[in-house]
């Protein structure tokens, strides 16, 4: 609905699906302002991966950087 957020501090997940059109920003621009965000965990589902398709889990974020927990 219009006018109503959660803001990203409160999500303890985000998961994010890649676009065809988008792949690139959601691979590397949007992970980071989760971080930035202090969302503790992301997981992409990276449907236009380079090489074949993949599911990763990120967390333990420092500054605008996640680690990777599990490929």
């Amino acid at each position: 609905m219009p006018g109503h957020f959660i803001p990203a501090a409160a999500a303890e997940l985000v998961v994010e699906v890649t676009s065809v059109t988008n792949a690139v920003h959601e691979r590397t621009q949007q992970p980071a302002g989760y971080a930035c965000a202090g969302v503790p965990f992301h997981l992409l589902v990276d449907r236009w991966a380079p090489r074949v398709p993949a599911v990763t889990l990120y967390g333990e974020s420092e500054g605008d950087m996640y680690r990777t927990l599990a490929p």
